[in-house]
């Protein structure tokens, strides 16, 4: 079964067991909701806010979230290997040690997010916005990230072998310890960028 769900607003109501099972969710504003426990198996949500939303620690492949406000939502942990996050927002968002290789999320915001020690390698990243993002030690080798932004981003030991960094803007960004190596550099802007000790071997551009 399935059930669709459209224009409506759930604000600070416990839905920690609630049942969205192959549920159609779309403009919807979903706040503050603890998520934790919730079926959510083939949940697909197309243009919803969930900000402040609590998803625990948990595997979340099987949902849809293309277009979907999560912002400031705890994603710490989860699992969203081969999700479709294509213009998803997740100002200020906990991802840290999230799941995110292969993600799909061009034109993603990821401003001010905690990304540390996230996996975000093979994902397509292409125009994403990681400003001011937390990425120290967060695995990108391979993701393509043309024409993406990190100005004033942390990146401190993160890798960004054999990426594409092509058109990137990397002003003021931190990349310290961070491995660049066969990494794709062309009219990449690293203005200001302070890269102590990273490796860089192999990088072109």
């Amino acid at each position: 079964r399935s059930v669709k769900i459209t224009k409506s607003a759930i604000m600070k109501t416990n839905v920690s067991r609630v049942d969205l099972q192959r549920a159609m969710l779309s403009n919807m504003m979903i706040v503050e909701a603890d998520l934790s426990e919730a079926v959510l198996d083939g949940l697909k949500a197309d243009g919803i806010m969930l900000m402040k939303a609590n998803f625990g620690r948990r595997d979340l492949r099987s949902l849809t979230l293309a277009r979907c406000n999560l912002a400031n939502s705890n994603l710490a942990g989860v699992n969203l290997a081969g999700v479709d996050l294509t213009s998803c927002l997740f100002l200020g968002a906990d991802l840290s040690q999230a799941n995110l290789q292969a993600v799909r999320a061009p034109m993603a915001m990821f401003a001010k997010a905690n990304l540390q020690q996230a996996n975000l390698s093979e994902a397509t990243l292409s125009m994403a916005n990681f400003t001011e993002a937390g990425l120290v030690d967060a695995d990108l080798s391979g993701a393509r990230l043309d024409m993406s932004v990190f100005q004033s981003a942390d990146a401190r030991a993160a890798k960004f072998d054999r990426a594409n960094l092509q058109y990137a803007l990397l002003e003021h960004t931190r990349l310290d310890g961070a491995s660049l190596a066969e990494t794709r550099l062309d009219r990449t802007s690293l203005h200001c960028a302070s890269l102590e000790g990273a490796l860089t071997l192999g990088a072109c551009g």
